[in-house]
């Protein structure tokens, strides 16, 4: 079986800013700013994609290779 991870969307609040994701977390109380090749990939994180592909989806759109 292949991991597809999903991203986190109940008590959180997220803010978008030009490359960047601000997500806030409520339960914890703590803010991450996810740069942009981190808020592709959390973007991705939508259940339905495996690592695999979320790597090559966030490889084409910042135009270079993502591990």
């Amino acid at each position: 079986m292949k991991s597809k991870p999903k991203s986190r969307q109940n008590n959180i609040v997220i803010q978008e800013l030009n490359n960047e994701i601000l997500v806030y977390d409520l339960q914890k109380n703590r803010a991450f700013c996810l740069n942009q090749a981190s808020a592709l990939i959390w973007q991705a994180c939508d259940g339905e994609k495996t690592i695999s592909e979320i790597g090559q989806s966030v490889s084409q759109k910042l135009d270079s290779k993502v591990n």
